[in-house]
């Protein structure tokens, strides 16, 4: 992929890429810098030397998508048995009063294609999704 859409920007030609500890202290450098953040806390900072705010205009209305369906199997962080046993542990908890909410969450992942068009996928979810 060759650019990156934050709300009403584009940004393009990645300048800087910091992980960890350093990507922290490199934000407050000058730049447009994207964080990203992963559950685990593992932090990557990504400075781009292109950004440009997009125009606003009226939405077009929706476009075929180039999108093409996934066709094989996802991957999931947690089978139909941990589930349950996360689901009655997180029950226990709220019966001894040491919780009162949770989410129980699970990660679901899927191989793309080289070629997968991203930005087909952006437009698919936009047209269910516009928020």
């Amino acid at each position: 992929m060759d650019h990156a859409r934050f709300a009403d920007r584009v940004a393009r030609e990645v300048v800087d890429v910091r992980r960890g500890s350093e990507a922290l202290d490199a934000i407050s450098r000058e730049g447009f810098w994207a964080v990203v953040a992963t559950f685990e806390g593992e932090v990557t900072a990504v400075r781009f030397g292109d950004v440009s705010r997009a125009t606003p205009a009226a939405p077009p209305p929706p476009a075929p998508v180039a999108w093409r369906p996934l066709d094989r199997h996802w991957c999931t962080s947690l089978d139909r048995a941990a589930y349950v046993g996360a689901v009655r542990e997180v029950r226990e908890r709220i019966a001894a009063g040491t919780v009162y909410q949770v989410n129980v969450c699970r990660v679901l992942s899927h191989e793309l294609a080289a070629d997968a068009d991203l930005d087909g996928l952006d437009a698919l979810l936009r047209q269910g999704n516009p928020a």
